[in-house]
């Protein structure tokens, strides 16, 4: 609040003086996302080996210092998105993110232009204002956070204050995979969506009536919460969350058959752009021709049977009503699937994605699990 009123005053003294025009100067980040320490130079783990580590926020923060010298009457504005994509988030929530903000003299919140993502730029925009407040003219000057720009000492020091913690709690194991989990899920089956959406289907099972198997008929995911691989070997805490890092709970819900093809059809009409909303599926199967006009890709779903001695797949009946497992994001209507947020009935939570993955990987490791064509596409990802 101080340098606000400090910045103020002084553009009220300057105007007064020139009574013509005066600038406004603000350096700006956002989509931070917990990139606290380096990261490789597309945001991802560091690896010296494979390129030179950039970013961080001891990197950030030096840049910062260095423009508020410069140009001392700056504004600092972080435009948000500073929480989840790293297991520091994860571990330590929002504490750790406002320890470190508060390093720096951040004067709001507020979204302006972007300067990419994950620490890799500091933003720079002068405005110039006219004496009535009309902006006259701008220019932009987004500085980028390379590995030649000295990180912070004492932001280090905080960070490794807390790197004992983070490491003995990331590399804690919850199992081991024979096979290689993969998050290539955008046009096609991937096994790690179905060794996911087979976690949240196992999660129901105790749910299960006496005249039923389980308590679900199908799961379905959107592609967009698999965020990375998990590598054959030993499978850690680190590798989970680094690859379903959003926390979402996962839902029980009743959701009529009419609704469930209209979700489908969302699922390959490839907007915004090819896959965007690409499911991976548990106890229903399906076959799409991505060459046909959009809402009339879908050839033909089944869906398992739960009120049957031997599990059979059935046809979908569009006036049935199914029970879904998905994740509060699509059931939400994240992702643009308001067909679910505006149909769905009887919500129940079964508990939050993580935790529900971690339990089901320590249930089955050593884990293995392939593609076996619950999803089938023809010219898949076409516009």
């Amino acid at each position: 609040m101080f340098r606000l009123l400090l910045i103020f005053s002084y553009f009220v003294l300057f105007s007064a003086e020139s009574a013509s025009e005066y600038d406004l100067n603000i350096l700006h980040y956002n989509d931070f996302h917990a990139r606290f320490v380096e990261t490789s130079p597309t945001g991802t783990a560091c690896n010296p080996s494979n390129s030179p580590c950039i970013g961080g926020f001891a990197r950030l923060a030096t840049l910062v210092r260095e423009r508020l010298i410069s140009e001392p009457y700056s504004l600092l504005l972080n435009a948000g998105d500073s929480f989840q994509g790293t297991i520091w988030y994860n571990i330590l929530r929002w504490n750790v993110t406002q320890d470190f903000m508060n390093m720096l003299p951040h004067d709001a919140h507020v979204l302006i232009v972007q300067a990419a993502a994950f620490t890799q730029y500091l933003g720079e925009i002068k405005l110039t204002f006219d004496e009535s407040g009309k902006l006259l003219r701008w220019a932009g000057n987004p500085h980028y956070i390379g590995n030649e720009i000295v990180q912070a000492p004492d932001v280090v020091e905080k960070i490794n204050k807390y790197l004992p913690g983070i490491e003995e709690k990331a590399n804690e194991k919850i199992g081991t995979s024979l096979v290689e989990l993969s998050s290539n899920c955008t046009c096609a089956e991937c096994n790690y969506g179905n060794f996911i959406c087979d976690a949240f289907m196992f999660a129901a099972l105790p749910k299960a009536g006496p005249n039923t198997w389980n308590y679900a008929h199908f799961c379905a995911i959107n592609r967009g919460v698999i965020r990375a691989n998990i590598e054959e070997g030993v499978i850690t805490y680190e590798s989970v969350m680094v690859s379903n890092p959003f926390l979402n709970n996962v839902e029980v819900f009743d959701l009529k058959g009419k609704h469930v093809l209209e979700m489908l059809e969302f699922a390959v009409a490839n907007v915004p752009w090819p896959g965007a909303r690409m499911m991976q599926v548990s106890g229903l199967r399906a076959t799409f021709d991505g060459s046909l006009p959009v809402n009339s890709r879908v050839l033909n779903v089944t869906v398992r049977c739960i009120e049957c001695d031997i599990p059979r797949y059935e046809p979908l009946d569009l006036e049935k009503y199914y029970k879904v497992v998905s994740q509060s994001f699509i059931g939400n209507g994240g992702d643009g699937y308001t067909m679910i947020s505006e149909n769905r009935k009887n919500i129940e939570v079964l508990g939050v994605d993580y935790d529900i993955l971690m339990k089901y990987i320590r249930h089955q490791s050593p884990v293995f699990v392939d593609t076996d064509g619950r999803i089938t596409i023809t010219n898949a990802c076409q516009v």
